[in-house]
């Protein structure tokens, strides 16, 4: 998905468009390295973040991510974090302390997400200064409740286990039915 985003065009509300297509926004964070490190660095962190919060929600995450930095500002991030299922932010803020170390308790802050209080906003308050970069994960699609994908008939087996996990965490709160796939063509 490509989305072409300026604070300047007052007509376009970026937040309304993400929540009517129903994509499940449950966490905002802040996110600092406590000292200077490469964005590669941050990027890795990052993505051992994302995985160790999958892994203790046991769930798939989706994510919209602003990398900013100034010459005065430090790398930082701000971050929406997207799941079928409800997150428990003291377990996101954990996996954070585990990897930056428990001493550096201000390096992230974090709270459930509450829409119309402009968080992706927030989020992208900085998206078009040279100093900033966003990042959507390559899954945000199949978030929205029900998706299908355009072929289904095309989608590999590993491919139609992601989209039914994902969707079959909605089913746990009682939402909608598994999805059946068509047989490969």
């Amino acid at each position: 998905m490509y989305l072409h985003y300026s604070k300047r065009d007052h007509n376009f509300n970026l937040e309304q468009f993400f929540l009517d297509r129903g994509l499940p926004i449950r966490v905002t964070a802040h996110l600092e390295f406590p000292t200077r490190v490469p964005r590669e660095q941050f990027d890795y962190i990052f993505d051992q973040w994302i995985s160790g919060v999958q892994n203790d929600h046991r769930t798939t995450l989706g994510y919209i991510v602003a990398y900013e930095q100034s010459k005065f500002i430090p790398l930082h991030l701000h971050a929406l974090l997207i799941a079928a299922q409800p997150l428990d932010v003291s377990t996101v803020r954990a996996n954070w302390l585990n990897l930056v170390g428990p001493q550096h308790q201000t390096s992230i802050v974090v709270t459930d997400y509450q829409p119309g209080k402009g968080g992706l906003a927030y989020v992208l308050k900085a998206s078009d200064e040279d100093l900033c970069d966003v990042r959507f994960s390559n899954n945000l699609a199949l978030f929205s409740r029900g998706y299908r994908p355009d072929d289904p008939g095309r989608l590999t087996a590993r491919e139609r286990r992601r989209i039914n996990r994902i969707q079959s965490q909605y089913i746990d709160q009682g939402s909608r039915s598994m999805l059946s796939w068509p047989k490969r063509t």
